[in-house]
């Protein structure tokens, strides 16, 4: 039997709630190929800084996005293992982390990576999608999963899936 999906892109925030995609994402594409991405929300524009006045911050800005990439990599590395309970056994899930606004960018790696499915949660607060989820499913260029964080948690949200 041929694989439906052959290229996941799980997006995750690094919070609980985005756990249980996480962990639905890991199942749908064990034994394939994996890409999560975190995207990191700081501004990585560096327009506003040119000026020689602020040149020292620039480096000091540069170097906290650094080490939040370095914190985002080694969490993501923990969920994965957390949720994945050794399914990749050495196929281990390729790890992005980029700069930018999440749905703009989710988008855009899933198109680079060649992802035939996206997967994002959501927090799903008071029975509605979140905006990020939303617009990913708008611009994507394949199929979506949106895992509500009550569903896939196990508990009663007002969002299921089919």
């Amino acid at each position: 039997m041929a694989r439906a999906f052959h290229r996941i892109l799980i997006a995750t925030d690094l919070e609980e709630a985005s756990r249980g995609a996480l962990e639905r994402a890991l199942a749908i594409g064990a034994g394939g190929s994996v890409v999560v991405l975190h995207v990191l929300t700081r501004t990585h524009e560096e327009g506003h800084w040119r000026s020689t006045l602020f040149a020292e911050d620039l480096v000091r800005y540069h170097g906290l996005l650094q080490e939040e990439e370095v914190d985002a990599r080694n969490r993501l590395r923990a969920q994965i293992a957390d949720v994945s309970r050794g399914a990749f056994r050495g196929n281990d899930p390729e790890i992005i982390v980029r700069g930018g606004r999440p749905a703009e960018t989710i988008a855009a790696v899933a198109r680079e990576v060649g992802a035939d499915l996206v997967v994002v949660g959501t927090h799903g607060r008071q029975g509605t999608i979140s905006s990020v989820a939303e617009r990913v499913a708008r611009s994507a260029s394949g199929p979506v999963l949106i895992v509500p964080w009550a569903t896939a948690a196990g508990g009663e949200g007002r969002l299921r899936i089919a």
